[in-house]
């Protein structure tokens, strides 16, 4: 790419970071069912379920099972809701079929079956009977979806059923790709849906046989075609071939898992009609037949070829280890294929090793042999300067200043970065620290989620950029923060060669590695906490220390031997025993004191390889800092945001979080202890109005008795 890539100007702005609006925000259902992907009908499946027209036996979001028949009664249902005749059926439930097994036809199908008759879409057997709960067959499906579209059924040639039907299907766009191979076989559902949503395209015929003035049941009007070039959840709108369109409420996808994945692809989009909220805004959009999904990661190199690669290809490389070759030279063709580039929507000759940085997000639109045709980059404002192609562009929060009402103009972070660097003497670090400003116009996203600037926390992993990639601390055109940690043990530590980068460090974390960009790496045996960024890189430094853990201290047994004393401890509601380090002398005096009238409520045993090496009085609060006010717990993802009146802190789930009842901290001393035992309420038994109390490892926390002032 320093010879064949450069900058096009294709789109505006990246509008995903744009100035978000004060509206309701569309949401996105990746995907439409959960069992449709790879399978024959995907794409169809999808958009039936968008449009209602199918919707399986749980509604959207549950499973369709695409590879099981289709009943003639739920097939009659389908076509009956795609030819936009529903509300006939709704008025004909209460009809009974003129079929001679119209008992068996179930109550939910008895409109459609109506309906169906009515429109001449079904005649039934030649004994009267229907057979609701008959699979339809491949040919019988063909015949109902012909006779559906008004015109097509009096086109039909007289030949013997029914392979006249299949002939004219298969002329007419009835049928697609759908396999019809085995025509008395029964009908799939993903077969169902390519044939259905085929049909819906066929333009009623007149009595002529010529194309009438009426509209195919997906009328034109409701679908466009075009490239995907941008799209704004939060204002609802979406540019398809440079026109713009309104999204509804909820927008369901194709083959993408997110809208960002369908950028710069062709693309399918389809308005609803019917549903309130739907009216000519768009409910579907899936890229067109024939084109590859695109890939969306994080940018590393260009001009990468792998060992024993003699293909002559050269190609993109990507953190997550995907390579995409982009140079179709040699016997593909006599002239390099370009790769179209936008950054943050900036055009520009510039080669692209000056630009695009390592972790740079991109999105890369493949053709049908998966090469590379076009790339949407957002490239984040570059911090490290100076230090060649590893320039980092990652932050972590390093405090929280949060704004005290939406009008405050901003949220204060303090972020910090290793700067990452090879120099002559190998691998070298620093440390760069900044104060920015987030102002209330400033898009932000939390794991992917539309978030809240005062929502950031410490030892999130951000990404940010600002207008024109100069720095401009009032004006950050977007905030993007990773929140998500590994915790464990490190068990191995090593250093890499990476052909074409340099070195990179990987860190065993119990059992799996992790690429790391540290500012201290860590030793075998520590037990840490990482902050990863989005290519699950250990990149903050969130804790790290000596294998060694704070315990409850419950209770004492002096041995004649103090290598043999038995200690009583209890841990996240779990006691145990621990016998004595043998280098540990126990005071006997201290422990009877502590074990006396408050018996294990105020003491930590220190534990070290499985066993006691101290014992702590927890009168003694030089070990704690606080009161903090708890501002948010979150069970699931084992972490707490505390503030302490200015800023707000995350503390992870390596905390033990203790109720300690009946006590008051006068600031000086607990005082007013009962005879109730401390209990584990764990990070779930937090209130957000609870005080609490943090251990200066921060692995205990105290919280202060909620029945008292």
């Amino acid at each position: 790419m320093r010879k064949a890539l450069f900058v096009v100007l294709i789109l505006a702005m990246v509008s995903s970071f744009g100035v978000v609006a004060f509206a309701a925000t569309s949401t996105v259902k990746a995907p439409v069912f959960s069992d449709i992907a790879g399978k024959a009908g995907e794409w169809e499946l999808a958009a039936l379920g968008a449009l209602g027209v199918f919707t399986g036996d749980t509604g959207v979001g549950g499973t369709v099972r695409p590879a099981d028949p289709i009943t003639r009664a739920e097939f009659c249902k389908v076509v009956v809701t795609a030819m936009g005749k529903g509300s006939l059926a709704a008025g004909l439930t209460g009809l009974v079929p003129s079929f001679t097994d119209a008992a068996s036809i179930q109550a939910w199908a008895v409109g459609y079956v109506n309906a169906a008759a009515m429109m001449g879409i079904i005649h039934g057997y030649s004994d009267g009977s229907f057979g609701p709960n008959k699979p339809v067959t491949s040919a019988e499906a063909i015949t109902m979806l012909v006779r559906a579209v008004p015109g097509h059924d009096a086109q039909v040639g007289a030949g013997v059923w029914p392979g006249n039907y299949l002939w004219y299907g298969l002329d007419n766009d009835f049928v697609g790709d759908a396999d019809i191979s085995a025509t008395n076989s029964p009908c799939t559902r993903g077969n169902m849906a390519i044939m259905v949503f085929n049909t819906m395209n066929v333009q009623p015929l007149n009595a002529d046989g010529d194309p009438s003035t009426a509209d195919p049941a997906l009328n034109p009007v409701r679908v466009h075609e075009g490239t995907l070039d941008t799209y704004t959840l939060a204002s609802n709108s979406v540019t398809i071939g440079a026109a713009l369109h309104t999204l509804a409420g909820t927008v369901n996808l194709a083959i993408a898992a997110n809208m960002e994945g369908l950028r710069t692809l062709p693309v399918l989009a389809i308005t609803g009609t019917h549903a309130a909220g739907t009216e000519n805004k768009v409910v579907f959009i899936g890229p067109t037949e024939g084109t590859s999904a695109a890939f969306a990661g994080t940018w590393r190199a260009d001009d990468f070829v792998p060992a024993n690669d003699t293909s002559g290809l050269l190609y993109l490389r990507f953190n997550d280890g995907t390579l995409i070759p982009y140079d179709v030279q040699a016997t593909h063709a006599a002239t390099p294929q370009n790769v179209q580039v936008t950054i943050n929507g900036v055009a520009g000759n510039t080669e692209e090793s000056a630009i695009l940085k390592r972790y740079d997000a991109c999105v890369v639109t493949k053709n049908d042999e998966g090469f590379a045709t076009n790339m949407v980059v957002t490239h984040d404002y570059d911090w490290a300067a100076g230090l060649g192609d590893s320039k980092c562009n990652r932050f972590w929060v390093t405090n929280v200043i949060p704004a005290t009402t939406d009008t405050t103009f901003t949220t204060v972070l303090g972020i910090a970065e290793w700067q990452v660097g090879e120099g002559t003497g190998g691998y070298v670090r620093g440390e760069a620290n900044v104060t920015i400003q987030v102002p209330v116009t400033c898009p932000v996203t939390i794991n992917g989620a539309v978030g809240a600037r005062n929502s950031l926390a410490k030892w999130d992993v951000v990404y940010v950029g600002f207008a024109g990639d100069t720095l401009d601390i009032d004006l950050p055109a977007y905030v993007t923060a990773i929140r998500k940690t590994v915790s464990g043990t490190v068990t191995n530590f090593r250093v890499v060669t990476n052909p074409g980068f340099g070195f990179d460090h990987v860190a065993t974390v119990s059992t799996v590695d992790y690429y790391c960009d540290l500012k201290t790496d860590p030793d075998v045996g520590n037990v840490v906490t990482y902050g990863l960024d989005r290519d699950d890189y250990a990149y903050a430094p969130v804790s790290g220390q000596v294998p060694t853990f704070y315990w409850w201290f419950k209770s004492w047994t002096d041995m004649p031997d103090p290598a043999d004393d038995i200690f009583a401890v209890d841990i996240s509601g779990s006691a145990g025993t621990q016998s004595c380090d043998p280098a540990y002398t126990p005071d006997p005096a201290e422990l009877a004191t502590i074990m006396g009238d408050w018996l294990g409520h105020i003491a930590l045993a220190d534990i070290d390889g499985g066993h006691v090496i101290g014992v702590t009085p927890l009168d003694s609060m030089s070990l704690f800092t606080g009161p903090f006010d708890v501002v948010a717990v979150d069970p699931v993802g084992e972490f707490l945001v505390y503030k302490d009146g200015t800023n707000n802190y995350v503390l992870d789930a390596e905390a033990m979080a203790v109720y300690m009842q009946g006590a008051t901290w006068t600031g000086a001393a607990w005082l007013s202890w009962d005879q109730s035992p401390s209990s584990w309420c764990g990070l779930g038994g937090l209130l957000l109005t609870d005080h609490i109390y943090i251990s200066l490892d921060e692995l205990v926390v105290l919280v202060k008795n909620r029945n008292l002032p």
